[in-house]
């Protein structure tokens, strides 16, 4: 039983500790206005989970962004 919920703890460990997460770092790089990394982070977001719908939610932020800047 030890050994079980020891697994499991580091399982636990290992996925949260150690799993990409695209929509943080997406909000990291919309709010420092970091453009490049965006997309990057997109692309990546895309070929990681194609059908999250944060990832389509991300994309019209991003183009969003970008529309309001070339306005300008």
């Amino acid at each position: 039983m030890k050994k079980l919920l020891g697994l499991l703890f580091i399982g636990f460990i290992f996925h949260y500790g150690f799993s990409q997460n695209y929509q943080t770092d997406f909000q990291t790089y919309f709010q420092s206005g970091d453009t490049i990394n965006q997309l990057k982070t997109l692309n990546e977001w895309e070929q990681a989970n194609p059908q999250d719908a944060e990832l389509f939610t991300a994309y019209f932020n991003y183009y969003f962004s970008k529309s309001k800047i070339e306005i300008k």
